[in-house]
């Protein structure tokens, strides 16, 4: 008879909810290294959240930029300033 193995589990990844510790290249776990994952999976989360919802997005894109002209508008140009700290 033939036998076979059990088949091996695939490596994670940071989507399949798979906790592992986090390595800083030095070889040990850091905080910081833990927090920054985490804050990846929550920002990957939310943007795949939002992909779908193609027309409220392009909404409030359109409502930022003009909130944004008004803006320019009522200051007389100081848009120069807004620009460079965009």
């Amino acid at each position: 008879l033939l036998q076979t193995s059990p088949p091996r589990p695939r490596p994670g990844n940071m989507y399949d909810g798979a906790e592992e510790p986090i390595d800083d290249g030095l070889g040990n776990s850091s905080t910081s290294a833990r927090l920054s994952t985490t804050f990846g999976r929550r920002l990957q989360y939310y943007l795949d959240k939002a992909a779908p919802h193609t027309g409220a997005r392009w909404a409030g894109a359109a409502a930022l930029t003009v909130l944004y002209c008004v803006r320019v508008y009522f200051l007389s140009g100081w848009y120069i300033v807004t620009y460079g700290l965009g």
